[in-house]
């Protein structure tokens, strides 16, 4: 696997864990949609549940210095408890079984609880490792006629058992132990199917399993009752209304419809509709039979307004014509516990520190007690009770947190739970309060380089002088100029218009003595042929205050370009080009790079003045002077000649070269000429291109194209090189250059792509602002990266609403699909890591512990209450939060307090010798989806009872919906859960890997009693009758436990880094022309710096550059610094 694949599964990793590793509290992330993008204050209170309660700290030993409220404080933590209000009350029974090989030595598949044909197919698996079968026999009774029925197994197919129709034969039995068998019902009723196999060791097993021959039945309105009644009441208090269905009365002995083996399925659906007319739906469904046969009790939830009842009954007789259906039983749920508004602060993604630098959280509560006090706990703060006052208004005063915050309120009285998620901080946002989207986003100081002196002159000087000696010049130039030579010289108007604008009103730049007349005006130049060069060299290198000089020469230049009049300048030319051959056997510029306010000047030493009078000059820069040049373009030492051999011209442009050339002979002006352009493109266009970046920034739509996992994009980023002054932030002194550079993100084409109900003011980046040291940062290796943090959140930002150019759907880049085709493409495959024999001393991945399947992500309720195997395939969608993006901040201890102080087993504490190196990542409303997958079933099993999932035309898993009435699968989730996390980590030293000396490491330590994680059902989303938290239960105590053990001091992750690395493994052939081969790290040559007071992570590099460059073909190997 290369080294790309290898950071790719790192991150996506990294992020599936990070995703979904829920921790403790008790509390729903509401609609957050809903709430947060519409602005309205309702809330359906009624539709609440607890969330996981994993990694529940047993004592909190935090303050609550960010809260102030109008009561007492209480330290007591939200209890859960076991009643669910807004889901289902039904009796699912016992799990259907679907066998796998391996087990024990007799399995049976539950068979179809009914059937209307006059038989039914009972699978199985029979033998194990420690013994085979010999035999199997097959009985069915019939309970109430007990007329009994032999299966005849002696004569069987062999061959792909559980596949096989049976028509020839009723029994089939291969060779690995898959059987099946087509048990004849020759009357109607429940029976008892009898499944008996021997070993050869003699052993024999029977397992039991029953089915119903199933006649139609009929659906009236007689049939259902319901408590309390709804035909009589209009208003309903109570949070559930339970729907009774008696399909048979008080028949004995005549169940004929397969309700006492689960062969009838009730439905019923309560369609809701609120005071906005808004229309959800939840469906409860049964199969299980409750007080005697066809009786059924389905228990359903009631929604605070407008509820309307849909019936609907079920089996394999009926399903046929279609289910039986009753309707129209309405009613308005009239029940007041628990309703909830927010009064303060109006509902908004992100809170301005200026507007508001406290939060006022005001809301109301009508819960069963007006004076009910409700439990409210604050980011990493413990839990306080909050009360209300003499109005029934809830008051607290919250400090927040630069980032996103998380309010978490419980009430155990009336069953209710809330989760309030919001950012706080200065706004940076594309948005302002009418929906007008800026041309991006900008992060100051978001890179701050220094580049020491010594590292210029010992290093890279060396490195670029060697290359412009070498033998691989020559190609160097052809890649850079192939494209630049003129082969048409028509102007495309046509070219695709790309979104570069970088400034809402880009400032015009004045160049200082740049507003005279260009030499040529009314010309163009074009590069007719590639360039020849011999050989150049990078001389005299040296630093001042905010200059920085260096002299360029060259050997045996020739350069061909053609001089094409436009005089009209609307970029067609009015005549061929002339071609102008310009030729020097040497010649060198002097330069001088100054700093000067908000300009970035490529200057020289000399100027017009060292070559004209007083009276004429004006002191403009040249870095072409006639001194430097020694010319062969003619026999008399010129270097300008307009030169048409071997060119096909028409007689105009002859006679055009030939006055040319008689001109420049005579008088040397047209050398003249060409060397104020040359200085003039050099001084004036060169200085107008910084000094642009400068006041402008400079910004293009930087492809990635992450392959077929992540797919492609256009990620709109730029640089400028100003400080909020305006004035340039680059400097130079005596000890090297230093800049200060701010990243430009987004663009007014992205910004306008954005859903309309998230353009406003509130949506963006949140900042904290930390003041910049404006000096350059100290350095004590050869190179010193400053980054900051508030840059990573601004392309968090980007990356949140950056949509996938193949995708038909949008779909960021943050949102991945999880699943075992994902892991695949990425080179891990579950099959070979997970199921395959170990060899000697090999240990299973972790990530076999997170393989999307049924059992490993969501655990057994889905396999227990019969909607999927075990091993059913799933796939996991984790969606970033458009309107919150993640925030990341370096932070220090007092930051990110303690939760839950833990003892080790040796009597340490995890808060005992706590690093400086802190980072705290924050997620708010990351929604996480489960899917299950559609099974291919034109593939058997593997080996390991794994089905092999269907794939789309595109390669794609095609998705099972658990809605199958909407068109659109990506809504038939089995369930979605709203993560908003505090995940505080701990960064080592760079140290050597003491595993590997040829590499080094560098430790991450998660810090469970500094994070909390909370993981939310999403209202609306459950498509089964499972209770949320059960489905979610078995993966939060597993990763309760990976994360509590990697906490503990010497349990970190090990992230290994190499000593050295290859430029061949970043993928461009760039550096192989330019000789570089590869970069060793220095003794100490990696050092991290988290400075908290700025919010930044500095690196400091120092190492050992080889470069292989030829001369004249030989290879010479060099080594930087020598």
């Amino acid at each position: 696997m290369n080294i790309y694949k290898k950071l790719i599964l790192f991150v996506a990793c990294l992020l599936v864990f990070v995703s979904i590793a829920p921790k403790s509290e008790a509390g729903i992330l509401g609609d957050v949609k809903a709430y947060v993008l519409k602005g309205s204050d309702k809330i359906n209170s009624w539709w609440v549940d607890k969330s996981v309660n994993a990694i529940e700290p047993e004592e909190d030993t935090s303050d609550n210095s960010d809260v102030t409220t109008n009561d007492s404080d209480n330290d007591s933590e939200p209890q859960a408890n076991n009643s669910s209000p807004g889901m289902c009350n039904v009796d699912n029974g016992a799990p259907d079984v679907v066998c796998e090989k391996g087990g024990e030595f007799l399995c049976v598949n539950t068979p179809d609880h009914g059937v209307k044909e006059a038989f039914v197919i009972v699978k199985g698996v029979a033998g194990n490792d420690q013994s085979s079968v010999s035999s199997i026999s097959i009985a069915a009774q019939n309970e109430y006629t007990k007329t009994t029925i032999i299966v005849d197994t002696s004569n069987a197919e062999s061959e792909n058992c559980w596949e096989s129709s049976l028509n020839n034969k009723n029994f089939c039995l291969s060779e690995d132990g898959f059987f099946s068998a087509k048990v004849s019902l020759n009357e109607f009723g429940p029976y008892t199917i009898s499944v008996n196999a021997s070993g050869f060791s003699g052993s024999s097993v029977t397992k039991v399993v029953r089915s119903s021959r199933v006649k139609r039945f009929n659906l009236t309105d007689d049939m259902v009752t319901f408590d309390p009644n709804i035909r009589e009441t209009a208003n309903v208090e109570n949070s559930h209304v339970a729907v009774n269905i008696s399909l048979l009365g008080d028949c004995q002995n005549c169940d004929f419809i397969g309700s006492s083996t689960s062969g009838v399925t009730i439905t019923v659906d309560n369609i809701m509709t609120d005071e906005d007319g808004h229309v959800s739906t939840i469906s409860c469904v049964s199969n299980v039979k409750q007080g005697g046969d066809g009786k059924f009790v389905v228990g359903v939830p009631v929604a605070p307004y407008s509820n309307e009842l849909k019936i609907t009954a079920c089996n394999a007789a009926v399903e046929s014509e279609g289910c039986l259906v009753l309707g129209g039983f309405k009613f308005k749920g009239t029940s007041s516990s628990g309703k909830f508004k927010i009064n303060t602060p109006p509902a908004a993604p992100s809170y301005s520190s200026s507007e508001y630098p406290v939060i006022p959280f005001e809301f109301e509560f009508s819960g069963s007690d007006a004076n009910e006090c409700i439990n409210l706990t604050f980011n990493r703060q413990s839990p306080f009770e909050v009360c209300p006052d003499g109005q029934g208004k809830y008051l607290a005063e919250l400090n927040p947190q630069v980032g996103i915050n998380m309010v978490l309120l419980n009430s155990e009285k009336d069953n209710f739970s809330y989760t309030w998620v919001f950012g706080w901080g200065d706004i940076s946002s594309p948005f302002d309060g009418g929906g007008v989207v800026k041309n991006n986003l900008v992060s100051r100081s978001a890179l701050r380089i220094v580049f020491p002196a010594k590292t210029i002159s010992d290093i890279i000087a060396p490195l670029i002088t060697n290359v412009l000696g070498s033998d691989e010049l020559t190609t160097l130039i052809r890649r850079f100029t192939s494209g630049l030579v003129s082969k048409d010289q028509t102007s495309d108007n046509n070219e695709e218009e790309i979104d570069q604008q970088i400034g809402d009103e880009p400032k015009h730049v004045a160049i200082p003595l740049c507003d005279e007349k260009p030499s040529f005006q009314g010309f163009n130049f074009a590069l007719l042929d590639e360039p020849i060069l011999g050989r150049a060299h990078l001389d005299n290198i040296s630093f001042d205050q905010n200059e920085m000089s260096a002299s360029v020469g060259a050997e045996d230049l020739s350069i061909m370009i053609g001089l094409i009049k436009d005089l009209n300048a609307d970029g067609k030319p009015d005549a061929d080009p002339v071609p102008l051959r310009l030729s020097f056997k040497s010649v060198s510029f002097d330069f001088i790079l100054k700093i000067q306010d908000n300009l970035i000047l490529l200057s020289s030493p000399h100027t017009d003045c060292d070559f004209e009078s007083v009276q004429h000059c004006k002191g403009k820069p040249m870095s072409l002077v006639p001194q430097n040049i020694v010319g062969n373009a003619t026999r008399l030492g010129g270097f300008v000649k307009c030169d048409i051999a071997g060119r096909d011209v028409s007689q105009e442009i002859k006679d055009v070269c030939s006055a040319i050339n008689t001109l420049n002979n005579q008088t040397g002006l047209v050398n003249e000429k060409v060397i104020d352009a040359v200085n003039s493109m050099i001084y004036c266009g060169a200085s107008g291109m910084l000094s642009d970046v400068v006041n402008n920034g400079f910004k293009t739509d930087f492809p990635l194209s992450l392959g077929d996992v992540f797919g492609k994009y256009k990620a709109p980023l730029g640089v400028i090189l100003s400080n909020a002054d305006g004035k340039a932030s680059v400097s130079i002194d005596k000890k090297g250059i230093f800049a200060d550079i701010g990243l430009l993100v987004g663009s007014k084409r992205l910004f306008s792509d954005m859903p309309e109900e998230l353009k406003i003011s509130s949506v963006g980046v949140v900042s904290s602002n930390k003041p910049q040291n404006g000096s350059a940062p100290s350095v004590s290796g050869d190179l010193k990266f400053d980054i900051a943090t508030d840059a990573i959140n601004h392309l968090f930002f980007l990356l949140t609403n950056l949509n996938n150019l193949d995708s038909e759907h949008r779909k960021a880049l943050l949102d991945i699909d999880v699943s075992d085709v994902f892991f695949k493409e990425l080179g891990f495959d579950f099959v070979e890591k997970c199921d395959a024999p170990l060899e000697e001393e090999e240990e299973r991945s972790a990530l076999c512990s997170i393989r999307p399947r049924v059992s490993e992500l969501l655990g057994t309720p889905l396999t227990r209450y019969g909607y999927f195997t075990s091993n059913h395939p799933l796939l996991m969608k984790v969606q970033a939060n458009q309107a919150l993006p993640p925030h990341l901040s370096v932070v220090n201890a007092d930051e990110i307090p303690v939760i839950n102080l833990q003892e080790n087993e040796d009597g340490s504490s995890d808060n005992e010798g706590l690093g400086s190196n802190l980072l705290d990542l924050q997620l708010g409303g990351l929604m996480l989806s489960f899917y299950a997958l559609e099974l291919d079933d034109t593939i058997p099993p593997d080996e390991y009872g794994n089905r092999s999932v269907k794939l789309d035309k595109d390669g794609n898993p095609v998705i099972h919906s658990m809605d199958p009435s909407d068109p659109d699968p990506w809504k038939g989730q089995i369930s979605s859960f709203a993560l908003t996390a505090f995940l505080a980590v701990e960064i080592g030293d760079v140290i050597p890997d003491p595993d590997d000396l040829s590499r080094l490491m560098l430790k991450v330590r998660p810090l469970a009693n500094r994070s909390r994680l909370v993981l939310s059902p999403v209202p609306g989303s459950n498509k089964t009758t499972i209770v949320p938290q059960s489905l979610i239960s078995s993966l939060s105590e597993k990763l309760k436990l990976v994360l509590n053990m990697y906490s503990a001091k010497g349990s970190e992750f090990k992230i290994s880094i190499p000593k050295m690395v290859s430029f061949s493994d970043i993928g461009s052939d760039l550096f192989e022309l330019i000789g570089l081969q590869k970069i060793r790290f220095a003794k100490d040559g990696l050092n991290l710096d988290f400075r908290s007071d700025e919010d930044v992570v500095g690196i400091d590099l120092s190492g050992y550059i080889t470069q292989i460059l030829h001369y004249s073909g030989q290879e010479i190997v060099s080594e930087y610094p020598q």
